[in-house]
This record gives structure tokens, sequence and C-alpha cells, in this order.
């Protein structure tokens, strides 16, 4: 699952499919298995909630009771800014320093909310949306700040957007979710002992 926003669907993939020879080599039938599909992050905590998948990489450790979670990896945190704003030119930007700047929240993906701050301004302008891509027309239209994974500066350039480095940023947390009740499958366990 590295670099990917995958997750680990219940649905079997004839592994035939996925590898020609392997019924060739078999011999007999062709085997099923289980394989990974990717979905946009937004859906891979649903699917593990849902139990559509048997695990999923995720960027939040607030989960349903019912999914467990650990820390997989972190990630280097950068600022989205419209390229018209203000900000656009800055260099040498602390995390402190955009501490009361509007911030622009994806409530259901985003790694990044007001509380991400210590202590958290009380009167704080907070825009909120629910996906990747409504987040980044929100920045780009300048209605508030980003914080992202640096990731995000490479697989989602935007004309309307500039991303900017922050020296004293927190890392953000990737996380694997699985589905703790009813206990995990011997081969849901042996991945997680894997990881």
């Amino acid at each position: 699952m590295s670099g990917s926003n995958g997750v680990y669907t219940k649905r079997p993939t004839p592994i035939a499919a996925a590898r020609p020879d392997a019924a060739a080599t078999a011999g007999a039938r062709p085997r099923r298995g289980y394989g990974q599909r990717c979905s946009p992050l937004d859906r891979t905590r649903p699917s593990a909630h849902s139990g559509n998948a048997f695990c999923a990489r995720c960027i939040r450790s607030t989960l349903p009771r019912h999914l467990a979670s650990r820390i997989i990896a972190t990630e280097r945190r950068v600022l989205a800014v419209a390229a018209h704003s203000p900000l656009a030119g800055a260099t040498d930007l602390s995390w402190s320093d955009l501490a009361d700047r509007p911030l622009v929240v994806n409530t259901v993906s985003g790694t990044t909310d007001a509380a991400s701050w210590h202590p958290a301004a009380p009167d704080r302008v907070v825009i909120t949306c629910t996906n990747f891509d409504e987040w980044i027309e929100l920045v780009a239209a300048d209605r508030g700040i980003g914080v992202v994974p640096d990731l995000a500066r490479t697989r989602a350039p935007h004309p309307g957007v500039v991303y900017l480095d922050i020296s004293d940023a927190p890392p953000s947390h990737v996380y694997v979710a699985w589905r703790a009740r009813p206990v995990p499958s011997r081969s849901v366990q042996r991945f997680l002992a894997a990881l």
C-alpha cells in the first residue's frame, strides 16, 4: 500500500486476470485471491467503515469505534495559498505565523484543522468542505490558506495555488485502519504484522 491511497478489498480478483500466465502455470482452474484496488482518498475510510475493505490507508486518527488504526508513516506538511495572495511570495514562514489566518479544512480527508495549532485561535475563520477538489478551489479563490502533505505539491498542481514550505510544521500522520470487530481475519492480522 505504500505510496497509494489504496484499500485492500473483499472483492475477489481472478489471479489469472492479473497475471495472464497464472492459469497456465497453475495447471487447473484459475485461483481466486484478493487484490488491491486504489480509491480516491475521500473514499478509503468509508470503504473500511462499511466493510467493503479489509484495510484502508487513511490520514485521520478519528475513526468509528469498530475501526482500529495505527501510524505507519509521517509526511511533511506544506502551506497552500492562492497564487494572488500576499502570502504567495512569503519566505521563512513559521507554523505560528499561520495560526490566525482563515483556514480551509477538508473535513473528510484533510490532515489539518483549526485544532492543529495550540492554542487554537478562538475567532479564526474556518471554511469547511468535504473533498480535495473543493478544498483546492477554495484555496485558489483565496477564501483561506490550506495545509497539506508535501506530496500534494507534485500530485495536485493547480495554476491558482502556490505551495510553500513551513520549516517548523508538525508532520501529518498516515494510518492504516481495519475493522477491529469482529476480530480481524488471519490474513488481515498477517498483513498488519508485516507492516
